[in-house]
């Protein structure tokens, strides 16, 4: 495994281990309730790779599965779980992940994804004045 100082490190597959305050930071970014009661209740997977530039990152759940393919720094079209459409761009700085993404109200959410003290992967997003901390543990 590459060093937590280094992006690589998140490469690999992870698995939900826990989650603070995901309810608060769906409500302020305008989930609807029903979807809410989903995402609090699905134990997310990960899957992370990078080949010749390209990252990719797959989500799976027991809800849907996304896959998002991106060069670090160029802005894209994205779709939300959701299913709303928002602009994103992921730069890579200090070992850390870091993901603005707005939406077509304006709103901004920033999601930061690093390797901690445990080596869990640590996913902190943010909207508003609202945060929300999820981990994963690496399977592979």
């Amino acid at each position: 495994m590459a060093s937590s100082n280094n992006i690589e490190a998140l490469i690999g597959t992870w698995e939900h281990v826990r989650t603070e305050n995901l309810d608060g930071f769906l409500k302020e970014v305008g989930v609807p309730m029903p979807i809410r009661m989903l995402a609090k209740r699905s134990s997310p997977r990960f899957i992370i790779s990078e080949d010749n530039g390209t990252w990719t990152i797959r989500t799976e759940t027991m809800i849907k599965n996304t896959t998002t393919r991106f060069t670090p720094g160029v802005e894209f079209q994205d779709v939300t779980p959701d299913g709303n459409e928002v602009q994103t761009t992921i730069c890579f700085e200090n070992g850390k992940w870091l993901q603005t993404i707005r939406d077509k109200k304006n709103r901004e959410t920033k999601v930061t994804r690093s390797i901690d003290e445990q080596g869990l992967h640590q996913v902190t997003m943010t909207c508003g004045g609202v945060t929300a901390h999820r981990w994963f543990k690496r399977t592979e």
